[in-house]
């Protein structure tokens, strides 16, 4: 059974959590792996990101993705969020901190982005 891809983060937003320093133990792994496929014109390589349980066999690289949930744990106790609808922002409160983001498509990567300007503040579980 496939899971949404929403409860997980992005590559992208796992990717600047890593950068950002926060390393969250996880169910999922985004992975990437090479491998070889064939064709009638012969083999040809495949480089390419993944989403998968760990541990399975070696990918040349790991990078952890958290659910809504492991992220969630992860941010300030009195973590409020307003949405507002019919805007193009939504806006995420830690004690008397605002911080004002774009809509997301995924709404892990709004937790991840959050996550990360929290710890840039400062802020505390």
């Amino acid at each position: 059974m496939n899971s949404n891809p929403n409860n997980y983060g992005s590559l992208e937003a796992c990717q600047r959590l890593v950068a950002a320093g926060i390393v969250l133990e996880t169910e999922k792994v985004w992975a990437f792996n090479e491998w070889i496929a064939g064709t009638d014109e012969g083999p040809y390589g495949i480089e390419e990101w993944r989403l998968i349980s760990p541990p399975l066999t070696p990918y040349k690289q790991r990078i952890p993705a958290p659910s809504m949930v492991e992220v969630w744990r992860e941010l300030p106790t009195f973590t409020v969020i307003e949405k507002h609808m019919g805007g193009t922002h939504e806006a995420w409160v830690i004690g008397n901190k605002r911080y004002e983001t774009c809509l997301y498509n995924n709404p892990t990567d709004a937790l991840i982005d959050l996550l990360i300007w929290a710890r840039q503040k400062g802020e505390k579980k």
